[in-house]
């Protein structure tokens, strides 16, 4: 972990700037919000924890810029005030003999005494209001007062705490009253976002102390519990919704895990278990690399930087995100045993679960060589249209040789959904559901629901979708139920930029083929898309046509 943690450190000496500054890969004037707080805050862990002088100074001067002036209000504040009291924490405790670093806080404590909370003291919930409460909570631990109206520090100091109080102990447990329960941005609740708003809660809980209630540390254990039926074997757990495969989700979902196993009466056998996952989730961490200035968020960014960069989201920083990953990696290395084994996860036996609420239901099995994702509805960030929170097979990996692989790239950015699209003379409709079950030893998902256009009308009312594996257990087969004449569309997502060859009811590009139970037609494959597991993606569209009542059905191998 400390060496990890050293790579992921390496990169920011190189690209500071005279003014502090780390400059951004992924934006063109190299800028970005909290980059230099956030990153810096990581870097400084780092020097800090191994008296590195180069880091320390490093870091002391990236969180120096980030305080050079007062900003307004902006939706990512609360990262950047977290993110600078956390470092005057650190820095106070452990850095006050140096004179730079008593510059440094002099300079931070001016900024700190200006700031004011950014969500708690408006109504709604997503991940921001966690950073605000994890904020206000830093910001009060070091000691500092303030005369400036309406700040944490002032006259909204009571107010600011007592917000963040009943964020942790009240308003989250009251929502967190199912198994399985997401804990991530409503209504879509991505899957990368349950990864930090878990690292986010058990920070703050650690810092409650005794404040924290019980139902608060009850919240911690379903939070972990939802995280072990969420990641995939290979400790893959964010791969659909915005930010997906980001490697910040993997440290931060393992800090969450090691706040959650040394939590007091954690059952042996269960803290083992989240160590365990823990440990895979680093390692995994491990495989992504760096980059020689920090960008390689995505597996696909590692792979191809320019195509790799088409996946991501407008609002992805490689400062932000690595320094992100960064900071939870060091935190986690503090709890974490030093030898701890990645065996025995749940994921490393028979599991089919039901996790997440509303529109991100999802299903994940595992059963035999095969594991894999299933999405209860095609609704996303921008709509029917985000095709990285499509409905059905979203991802999909089988053990050969001893490891794990991807079958398919997850869902690249883009619109429309891999179907079965029922094609009408109004239009195309898109699958939806209203119910998901798993169907016992076979490793079945059964959806119940229909098909609605895009203006969120329904086309057809029932409609039963089933995702299942092959009888050899080597594929998966999603199927629905057609009536006579119906039309349908799927997508299949081949790596690279590719054309796939066509032989009778199947179609392959290297390694990878669906196939179908009917006649096929194929459209024009389309190259140029990207997601965060395959820099480059060609979808191919297959049109196939049921003459009377039956299952149509798609082979994914």
């Amino acid at each position: 972990m400390r060496q990890l943690s050293r790579e992921l450190a390496a990169p920011w000496p190189g690209l500071q700037q005279a003014s502090g500054h780390l400059s951004d890969a992924l934006q063109p004037d190299g800028s970005s919000r909290y980059g230099d707080a956030m990153a810096g805050l990581g870097v400084l862990q780092a020097g800090a924890r191994d008296r590195n002088a180069r880091l320390i100074h490093t870091g002391l001067r990236a969180v120096t810029s980030a305080t050079d002036k007062v900003d307004g209000w902006f939706p990512t504040r609360p990262f950047a005030v977290w993110a600078v009291a956390s470092a005057y924490n650190l820095t106070e405790q452990r850095l006050g003999r140096y004179v730079s670093a008593r510059r440094a806080l002099r300079r931070w404590a001016r900024w700190l005494r200006h700031q004011k909370t950014t969500f708690l003291h408006r109504g709604g919930y997503n991940n921001k209001y966690l950073v605000d409460a994890l904020a206000v909570l830093e910001v009060q631990r070091t000691g500092l007062r303030s005369r400036v109206p309406r700040t944490i520090l002032g006259s909204r100091r009571g107010s600011s705490r007592k917000r963040a109080l009943g964020l942790m102990n009240r308003r989250i447990p009251a929502a967190v009253v199912t198994s399985e329960f997401v804990l991530s941005d409503p209504d879509t609740n991505p899957a990368a976002y349950h990864a930090l708003s878990f690292a986010l809660y058990a920070r703050a809980t650690r810092l409650l102390g005794r404040r924290a209630s019980r139902r608060n540390r009850a919240v911690l254990r379903e939070l972990a519990r939802t995280t072990e039926q969420i990641a995939a074997p290979d400790g893959d757990l964010a791969y659909w919704g915005r930010s997906a495969q980001q490697k910040w989700t993997l440290s931060a979902a393992a800090y969450g895990l090691a706040v959650t196993a040394a939590l007091p009466g954690v059952d042996p056998t269960v803290r083992m278990r989240y160590h365990a996952l823990a440990d895979r989730l680093l390692r995994r961490l491990g495989t992504y690399g760096v980059g020689s200035r920090g960008e390689w968020l995505t597996p696909s960014l590692k792979q191809e930087f320019t195509a790799g960069a088409k996946s991501l989201d407008t609002y992805a920083r490689a400062t932000e995100y690595t320094g992100l990953a960064l900071v939870a990696l060091n935190w986690a290395e503090q709890l974490l045993p030093l030898q701890a084994s990645s065996r025995d996860a749940l994921a490393d036996g028979p599991n089919q679960s039901i996790v997440g609420q509303g529109v991100g239901r999802f299903a994940t099995v595992r059963i035999g060589d095969l594991w894999y994702a299933v999405k209860e509805q095609a609704v996303g960030e921008r709509g029917i249209g985000d095709l990285r929170y499509d409905f059905g097979l979203v991802a999909f990996k089988r053990l050969k040789a001893g490891s794990w692989s991807d079958v398919i790239p997850l869902r690249p950015l883009g619109s429309g959904s891999a179907g079965p699209v029922l094609l009408t003379a109004q239009g195309p409709a898109f699958p939806s559901g209203a119910s998901m079950v798993t169907s016992g030893d076979d490793g079945g998902v059964l959806i119940r629901g229909g098909f609605r256009y895009s203006d969120g009308g329904w086309a057809r009312t029932q409609a039963d979708f089933t995702v299942r594996p092959s009888e050899d257990r080597r594929c998966v087969v999603t199927s629905v139920g057609a009536l006579p004449g119906d039309r349908f569309e799927f997508s299949a997502f081949f790596r690279g930029e590719v054309t796939p060859a066509v032989r009778g009811r199947r179609v392959e590009s290297g390694d990878q083929q669906v196939a179908f139970n009917l006649p096929i037609r194929l459209a024009a494959p389309e190259r140029g898309y990207s997601s965060s597991s395959d820099a480059r993606v060609t979808r191919q569209r297959v049109e196939v046509r049921s003459p009377v009542a039956q299952p149509v059905s798609m082979t994914t191998c």
